[in-house]
């Protein structure tokens, strides 16, 4: 494949999959085509070219200097009382997820150390870590049915994201019924979800929120920017 890559110095991030790895041929390709459908968000981030060398398949992507929002949140305490961050951060985040659903792709492993932080603006990379695990992954009254709904478990990371944010914590430190923190978070006939778009609509979230954002439109951008 020609290279695409700018003539002029820049720095890209580089993801390496060794083809003789865990990973099948089927999966690469896979991983690949998921992340070009999905690069058209701006909140996403974008797969600018592939390398194939016969052990190897290399990935570029741009680089995103400051870190995770795992680095931002936990590490410089950079929400703490800052609501308009926390409210346009985690409305980003709502229309990544949601331009992902619309287009049939859930994010596997969804959680702030997944999340990059630009200079204005989040990149949500790589399509579970037990602290961001649904409860209807754990078996018993939570899952009704046996198959895991990694849609659903999309909803239940963004509401932990979202605590997160608010508290520069994690709640509890595994997703476990013996968790007594986690246990507090459970309702018995809370196991339908929201559309992702309708999310930041759902009074408890916009009451935690406290106030109207920019509303950000199903490209990435806020309604009525160019």
């Amino acid at each position: 494949m020609p290279s695409v890559l700018s003539s002029q110095p820049e720095t890209y991030a580089v993801k390496f999959i060794r083809k003789n790895g865990t990973m099948s041929n089927s999966a690469i390709c896979q991983e690949i085509e998921i992340h070009f459908r999905v690069s058209a968000h701006s909140k996403i981030l974008k797969l600018i070219q592939t390398i194939e060398i016969p052990e190897i398949t290399f990935l570029i992507f741009p680089y995103i200097p400051h870190g995770t929002l795992a680095d931002q949140d936990f590490g410089y305490q950079c929400f703490v009382d800052r609501l308009d961050l926390i409210n346009s951060t985690f409305r980003q985040l709502v229309s990544a997820i949601s331009f992902c659903h619309a287009n049939g792709i859930a994010h596997c492993d969804l959680k702030p150390q997944n999340i990059l932080c630009g200079y204005d603006q989040i990149h949500v990379p790589d399509f579970g870590t037990r602290p961001y695990i649904g409860p209807e992954c754990l078996g018993g009254l939570f899952a009704p049915v046996s198959c895991y709904n990694t849609f659903a478990n999309n909803f239940w990371a963004l509401g932990v994201i979202l605590l997160n944010l608010i508290t520069s914590t994690q709640p509890w430190k595994e997703a476990s019924l013996l968790d007594q923190h986690f246990s507090c978070f459970l309702q018995h006939q809370a196991r339908d979800f929201i559309a992702a778009d309708s999310l930041i609509k759902f009074p408890f979230v916009s009451g935690m929120l406290c106030f109207e954002g920019p509303q950000i439109s199903q490209t990435g951008n806020k309604k009525g920017d160019s």
